[in-house]
């Protein structure tokens, strides 16, 4: 799912550069009357592109954080997912001293 975010996004992206780069060509080539204003909806795509490319670049990076920090645990959590009796067993046992 990640990627596929990612690559849509991404697609979206090069389409409205591409519309852009054309536009200012064609202003380069006829001039600005001859360019017929842009939607506002184009505005607001490209605002909407930015707001969820930010969303997806911070989830991705909560994403990165979390499989970090089960890397880190993935030994504990499998314990504590185990049986009762192995967890016992994986838990230190108090030493105690004679005399005292």
């Amino acid at each position: 799912v990640f990627t596929d975010v990612e690559a849509s996004l991404r697609e979206i992206r090069d389409v409205l550069d591409e519309d852009e780069a054309e536009e200012r060509s064609l202003e380069e080539a006829a001039g600005k009357q001859a360019v017929p204003e842009r939607p506002p909806a184009l505005a607001e795509l490209r605002r909407d592109l930015e707001k969820y490319l930010e969303a997806h670049e911070k989830a991705s990076f909560t994403n990165t954080e979390l499989h970090r920090a089960m890397n880190l645990h993935i030994s504990n959590l499998r314990l504590l997912g185990g049986p009762l009796d192995t967890l016992r067993e994986a838990l230190p046992r108090p030493q105690l001293s004679e005399g005292g």
